[in-house]
């Protein structure tokens, strides 16, 4: 797990990378932005251990990259990118916030794309985190 993470860590600097290009117009701003994420202690740390907060990082990044100015509203594609985030990390449910926002603004102030995105998501994780509620899966 600590060698993928650490894969997983290069390719998120790649996206990170990707969406400030997207955002800035100069060059040297993206190589910034990377370099930043690339070397800050918190992304460091955790591209280098063995936990999962790279491989649900690298996924909200790649939803990320769907929520940007200028794309088409994709909510049934962030949906499932940010479950699988989700499942990896429960502290990806704070990105419904710029999801939200995202596919709002996207779909020029339409509610069904936010609508979509929230009930697929939800039912996604919902229905894979159900058996753990119980308490009897994994007890001995």
């Amino acid at each position: 797990m600590q060698a993928l993470n650490s894969v997983l860590g290069a390719i998120a600097v790649l996206i990170v990378y990707s969406i400030a290009t997207r955002l800035f117009a100069g060059e040297f701003d993206a190589l910034l932005v990377a370099g930043l994420f690339a070397f800050s202690g918190t992304s460091w740390k955790f591209a280098t251990d063995a936990d999962a907060y790279i491989p649900s990082i690298l996924l909200l990044l790649m939803a990320a990259c769907l929520l940007l100015p200028g794309e088409r509203a994709r909510p049934v594609l962030v949906a499932l990118i940010h479950t699988g985030a989700m499942l990896f990390h429960e502290l990806a449910v704070l990105f419904v916030v710029p999801a939200v926002v995202g596919l709002h603004a996207q779909a020029g102030g339409d509610r069904k794309s936010v609508i979509k995105y929230l009930a697929l998501a939800f039912t996604l994780t919902s229905a894979a985190l159900l058996p753990y509620c119980d308490g009897t899966v994994g007890s001995h």
